[in-house]
Order: C-alpha cells, then structure tokens, then sequence
C-alpha cells in the first residue's frame, strides 16, 4: 500500500499526474471548448500564419495617425472622446510604436502581429519552460521526470486560451505577459533589479501595475523598487517630450470615464464586468465598439469596493512577508491587479498559466497529507481558466443565470484564495 501511496505522491505523483492531466485537457480543449488554441490561435503562431485583421492593432494604427488625419495632436480628446474608439493604451505605450507609425497600414500591422508579437510570445514560452524547469529541478528529477514534464507542460500551454488569444487579436498584452514572465523568473532568481526593469516597462503599457511599485517599498524590495522607478520615470520624460501634458491630463479623463462605466462584454473577466452583466447593464454578448455601458452607481461602487479589498490584501501580504523572500506574495499581487482592474479581458490572464503550474509542483513536493483536495482545487481552476466556454456566454447572456459568463474570473479567484493558502509554505521561500 506503501508503494501504490508512492507512486502519487513526490516527484512521481507530480509526473504522472501532469501526463495525466495534459491528456485530459488536450481532450477537453478539442471537444468541449470553443476556439481551442490548437486549431485556431497556437495554431496561426506554429505555422506562421499573417494575422492579417486584428482587431486591436487596427484602433492604435489609426491614433498614430491622429495628426496627420485629423490635424490635431490631441490624441484622446479626438480619438477617445470625439469618435468614440475605446483605445486605452496611455501614451506611454505609443512611444514603442512611434518609429512604426510613417508605414503604410498592411506593413505596420505586419510587423507588429507576425513578428513583434510573435517574437514576444515565444520569449514568452521560453521563459515558462525556464521557470518551471528552475523550480522543478529544485527535487531532482530523474531525465525520465525532465521528458514527460515538459511535454505535458508543452501540452497544457498550448491549450491554454488566455495565452494566445492575445496573439490572434494583435494585442501588446502579448509584450505584457511576456514581460510579467520574465519579472517573475528574475525575482525567483534573485534578480530583482531585472525583475523591477520588466515590471517598469509593464507599467508603461499599463498603467496598473505601477501599483507593483508601492508593493516593492512595502515588500521592502529595495532594487526592484529603484528599478521599476528609473525605467517608468524615463518612459515618462520621453511621452512628455513626444505627446505633451495636455494628452497625458486627457489620458487620466479617459481613465476616470472607463473606471465609471466599465465594460459587460464578456470577456471583460474583472469584478466590474461581471456586477455589469448580472445588473443587465448594458450589451453583455456584442463587442460594441463605440460605446461603453451606461454608469450605474452599484457597479461604481461594487468595482472600487471590491478593488480596494483585493489590493489592500495583496499590498499586505507583501508587508508581512518583507523579512524574506517570498515568491507568493509577488505572484499575489501581479494577479491581484489584473482581477481589481475594471476591465480585465480573458488574454490579460495569460501569465498566470506558470502560477498553476508551481502551486501543482509545491503541492506535491511539500509536506501535506491530504494532497488530493489542494490538487484538485488547482485543477478546477486550471479548466475554467484554461477554456473558451462559449456556451455558457451565448446560453445564458439574457437570463439571471449569466453570472455564468465569469467562469474564467471565478477560476482566477480560486486561484488567488490558494496562492493565499499557501503563502506561508517554505516551498517558496528563496
């Protein structure tokens, strides 16, 4: 019975349960799920297919254009609040486009989604397989142990919706996942400094994670904290320079007009898409491109309650733990942001495939006797996280059921509550 125990338990346990896992996702991604990667979105990355219509890089080909189009250098006030374009990137994002923006518009959209993004999206995998192989050999795996890990690994990325559904969409939230990757891999490596640098230029395309700043002064993470500081502070000095404060002052408008109205379309996975669709506030099954819901003072104050709580908690968590290094709280707070963001689309999740796989590895390589319900908990999440349940978008959208259209969220949240549970484990502790 020893044996048998053995045999799922450890290093093996974990082995065999991932084969077994990835095999059982694999199916689940081909039968039940719409859109799986494998056929669609990993699909287009693996064999070079052009993204030729995606649909975000599109709006940011046409604000580059605002002066020339419209003889006027202010950005939002004609493109955000004028035409009504739902573009939110800051101008801080559109200094990394700025040297792209005199190409005509195949070209540009060319450059960015077939090589940039796919440049970065396969950074992105490279530093997946880096970081879970760095913490994995941490239990000294047989090559047996190293072969099956990584295939299943390779299996369960490539069936992972939130990760490429960036790519197909031509989205710079592929720039950002990588990059959160990277930040997570050289924190756990003890490169804060690099990792601070990652988490900067994040800042630069979005401007929540800056919030990862006050989380490095209260972790007491001192060069991460420095490093974050001088990168944003020149991205900042160089958007000035380019796009003057007048665009920067119409970017925080924009950004309080958004924090009020949100965004029900569902794939909007946040806190605030959700209180927008159980209130039948607005269109919840269309992607509307010219107009946000209306404001809705429970939604508002839903959103900033909720948001304050889930920051608050992971801000912390990063207090308490500023004596050691702790790689959850950072994990904590990096999800955290994404989930208090008013609008959190499915593809903003993309980094946190790595987090399912490290709670997986430590739940079986640490000391608890009963790892069934934690691996299982994981596992549950991993699925809604995992897949395009479309069914239950299209099924339930006008009914009192369409709180059913956050599975994604809800598997996020789980998530967040085991990274919580697990804060303390010395699995973790660098």
């Amino acid at each position: 019975m020893a044996g048998i125990r053995g045999w799922f338990s450890g290093l093996k346990g974990f082995t065999l349960f991932l084969a077994a896992f990835a095999a059982l996702n694999v199916t689940l991604s081909l039968t039940v799920a719409r859109e799986s990667p494998l056929t669609s979105h990993a699909l287009k990355f693996l064999d070079f297919s052009r993204i030729k219509a995606p649909g975000d890089i599109i709006p940011l080909y046409d604000v580059l254009q605002t002066e020339k189009k419209y003889g006027s250098s202010l950005i939002y006030r004609e493109n955000f609040f004028k035409r009504r374009l739902k573009f939110i990137y800051p101008p801080t994002a559109l200094v990394f486009f700025r040297p792209l923006q005199d190409l005509d518009r195949d070209r540009f959209i060319f450059i960015t989604t077939s090589i940039i993004n796919r440049i970065f999206l396969l950074f992105g995998i490279g530093t997946i397989f880096w970081l879970f192989n760095g913490f994995a050999d941490r239990a000294g795996r047989t090559r047996g142990d190293i072969v099956l890990q990584n295939a299943s690994v390779a299996l369960l990325l490539f069936t992972f919706y939130p990760y490429f559904k960036a790519f197909t969409l031509g989205q710079a939230q592929i720039w950002i996942n990588a990059l959160l990757l990277f930040s997570l891999l050289t924190f756990d490596r003890g490169k804060e400094g690099l990792s601070g640098v990652a988490m900067g230029f994040c800042a630069l395309i979005k401007p929540s994670y800056g919030l990862a700043l006050l989380w490095g002064l209260l972790a007491k993470r001192k060069r991460f904290a420095v490093a974050f500081l001088i990168v944003v502070l020149c991205g900042l000095a160089a958007s000035l320079a380019l796009y003057g404060w007048e665009n920067h002052l119409d970017y925080v408008r924009a950004l309080n007009y958004i924090g009020n109205h949100g965004e029900g379309y569902y794939p909007n996975q946040s806190i605030n898409g959700f209180l927008n669709r159980i209130l039948q506030n607005g269109n919840n099954l269309r992607w509307v491109a010219d107009k946000y819901p209306p404001e809705n003072a429970l939604v508002r104050w839903g959103t900033t309650a909720s948001s304050l709580l889930i920051l608050g908690l992971a801000l912390g968590s990063g207090w308490r733990n500023r004596k050691r290094l702790n790689f959850l709280p950072y994990l904590i707070v990096l999800l955290s942001i994404t989930i208090a963001s008013p609008i959190a689309w499915e593809h903003t999740y993309g980094f946190t495939f790595i987090i399912f796989l490290l709670l997986w590895e430590t739940i079986f390589r640490g000391g608890l006797k009963n790892k069934g319900i934690p691996v299982a908990a994981v596992a549950f999440s991993y699925l809604l996280s995992s897949h395009f349940l479309h069914f239950l978008n299209t099924a339930f959208a006008d009914t009192g059921w369409n709180f059913l259209q956050s599975y994604l969220l809800l598997g996020e949240l789980i998530l967040l509550a085991l990274l919580y549970r697990f804060q303390r484990r010395t699995e973790f502790v660098n």
